[in-house]
């Protein structure tokens, strides 16, 4: 059993409740935390053994499945994590060019964007249509029949991937609408509040500048965190909220 906080781009695992409500971050914390950057949490439908349970796919391709109190804390988390990844991971490195064959997946950063939430959304619009259009050609060119067994799992690699690229910038694409869609309304509220020619915090006006909504402030109800499958890789990541693993 361990408490999650989410922290940017840092899921942080503590030992005990005492170090969750003393916000540690450090000693063994350091070493139980699983990175998010460019990371897609998704329901764990094909997972029967708990109720809901969902699953982190991150960048490193390492998986990770938690299980939460109920179907809305499942949903929030689900919702909060797609919102950060979605707000905070900065573009895909372009993949190396050498003159193997061999599928090649770009490198992502795990630094954070320089875009504002605007040109984030942008960027990952830009993403869907390019990967559609990928998968679209990528399929039209399956290996030829008696093909070496290396060419055909090039090529079922690099589908897979695409399929997963695309699923993962269409939630980006979906999460940062929604929530650019309540900012303008939540603005436009707060304008006719306080009256014509107002700027309040938080609202569209602050995007356009530039400036990142408050992700962390977006936390999911605490939640235990049931070490339901051991994870491919050791954990690296962050959110504040209490999760069971």
């Amino acid at each position: 059993m361990f408490y999650c906080t989410l922290r940017d781009l840092v899921l942080y695992l503590h030992k005990d409740e005492n170090g969750f409500r003393r916000n540690q971050i450090g000693g063994d914390n350091l070493h139980n935390a699983i990175r998010i950057h460019h990371a897609l949490a998704t329901k764990a439908t094909d997972y029967t053994k708990k109720q809901y349970v969902f699953r982190l796919q991150t960048a490193d391709q390492a998986e990770y499945l938690f299980q939460t109190s109920d179907s809305k804390e499942l949903q929030s988390w689900i919702d909060t994590i797609n919102f950060v990844c979605a707000s905070f991971s900065a573009p895909p490195l372009e993949a190396a060019v050498g003159s193997q064959k061999k599928f090649q997946r770009p490198l992502l950063p795990c630094s954070h964007t320089k875009l504002n939430l605007r040109e984030q959304l942008s960027d990952h619009e830009e993403r869907v249509m390019r990967l559609e259009s990928m998968l679209e050609e990528h399929r039209r060119c399956p290996p030829e029949k008696g093909a070496k067994s290396q060419v055909v799992q090039n090529y079922k690699e690099k589908e897979v991937y695409l399929n997963y690229e695309l699923k993962r910038y269409r939630t980006y694409t979906y999460i940062l609408r929604t929530k650019l869609s309540q900012y303008l309304e939540m603005g436009a509220a707060m304008s006719a509040t306080m009256g014509a020619g107002a700027c309040p915090p938080g609202s569209l006006a602050e995007v356009d500048e530039g400036l990142q909504p408050m992700a962390a402030a977006q936390q999911p109800p605490g939640l235990p965190t049931t070490d339901l499958e051991q994870p491919k890789s050791s954990p690296t990541s962050a959110v504040n909220r209490k999760c069971p693993e």
